[in-house]
């Protein structure tokens, strides 16, 4: 049977995200995460933050988690419909395009002062 810490240490593994980073985000120095991890001493606590810090739930892997917590932790658990999150999702689409369009627009831009300033010296260099 697997401990906790190797249990929450395989999640942070398959969730990719660097422990270093995980460590930042639940506001603890990770020679301290290494430290709990190493000796077994991750309380429900501080399971929770990590879970909540890599989007994972717990409670799936840990039962007893479910008579502490009356609500889930974190993202993961999202309350809005389908409708919602496809319209959010839509928005963020077209600000992504307004960007995209915006970025093109500046290259062109550039590409044209260049090319004038370009057109102005005898030493043609490349740039």
């Amino acid at each position: 049977m697997s401990t906790k810490s190797e249990i929450v240490r395989q999640r942070i593994d398959e969730s990719m995200i660097p422990m270093v980073r995980v460590a930042e985000k639940i506001n603890v120095p990770v020679r301290t995460l290494y430290w709990k991890f190493n000796h077994d001493k991750l309380d429900w606590d501080i399971i929770l933050k990590i879970g909540k810090a890599i989007f994972y739930d717990f409670r799936k892997d840990f039962p007893e988690l479910k008579k502490l917590m009356q609500e889930p932790v974190g993202p993961y658990n999202s309350q809005k419909t389908k409708e919602e999150l496809a319209r959010e999702l839509d928005e963020l689409k077209d600000e992504l395009l307004k960007a995209y369009r915006i970025i093109n627009e500046l290259r062109a831009e550039n590409k044209r002062l260049s090319d004038q300033n370009g057109a102005g010296h005898s030493d043609n260099g490349n740039n």
